[in-house]
């Protein structure tokens, strides 16, 4: 793993800082721009797996980052705030302390606690159909997670039928194409839209908009929610939606949703 940053890093190389951190060690300019980059000679050793700098090839030991030896070690805190992209006004006297981000703890011998992180109600729906799913959104862009799950769908013998909005029925109220979004699981999909014709005008003839989300699976299970089928909807927003398993609903919205494809208000 290589990344470019501008990180006094001489410090944590030799263990030569100071407390404002702008004396660094084995290079005697802050702000150079410096790759740091892993390197391991042995796989079954976490020991073995050394930082070295590409720029002066000095290294050290991950292991020195974490338990007692990284006492002394790590470098004093600079009060950088990476969510912010700025740092604290006060200088930061917490010592620094490594963390580990991957998804095994083999290489380091090291106790983790573990976050879980919950797959996207719409991921987890999508996976569990075995005939049917129905899915609504005004947006849809930016899908890599739910675009596998939906080949996989399909791949089952799941049928798919999508309704989106799109820019020429909205009077170019959209920027986006949520069909392209789709890739190549457009063509083996049923799309629907709902057609400007049949979107009655105010007074001032403005129209209205598909706004409805919802994912309907096997006509059994229902999650109708206030966010898009994008990846910010699922991993970034606030959003709120209430999954219904059984019950009336879901085969209401079914036998609805077929009502309007009859009637013509929704077509393909």
């Amino acid at each position: 793993m290589a990344a470019q940053q501008r990180e006094p890093h001489g410090a944590y190389l030799r263990g030569e800082h100071t407390a404002d951190d702008r004396r660094i060690g084995v290079h005697e300019a802050a702000g150079l721009l410096l790759a740091l980059g892993f390197e391991d000679t042995d796989a079954e050793r976490a020991a073995d797996v050394e930082v070295r700098c590409r720029t002066c090839d000095d290294k050290r030991r991950m292991a020195e980052a974490f338990g007692r030896e990284a006492v002394g070690s790590l470098p004093g805190c600079r009060g950088r705030r990476p969510h912010l992209r700025d740092f604290e006004v006060e200088p930061c006297k917490t010592a620094l302390r490594a963390i580990l981000l991957g998804a095994s703890n083999s290489w380091f011998g090291v106790t983790l606690s573990t976050l879980y992180v919950p797959t996207p109600p719409k991921i987890d729906l999508v996976r569990g159909a075995t005939r049917r799913i129905l899915l609504i959104t005004y947006a849809a862009y930016r899908l890599p997670g739910v675009l596998s799950a939906l080949r996989d769908a399909l791949d089952r013998g799941v049928r798919l039928e999508l309704l989106f909005e799109t820019r020429a029925d909205s009077d170019d109220r959209i920027s986006f194409d949520p069909v392209a979004a789709m890739g190549d699981l457009a063509a083996r999909a049923t799309i629907y839209r709902w057609p400007r014709e049949r979107r009655e005008p105010d007074e001032d003839g403005h129209r209205g908009l598909l706004h409805a989300k919802a994912v309907l699976v096997d006509d059994r299970r229902l999650l109708i929610s206030s966010a898009n089928f994008t990846e910010a909807a699922m991993l970034l927003n606030i959003e709120l939606g209430v999954l219904l398993e059984g019950g009336e609903l879901p085969p209401a919205l079914a036998r609805h949703f077929e009502g309007l494809v009859g009637a013509g208000v929704i077509r393909q």
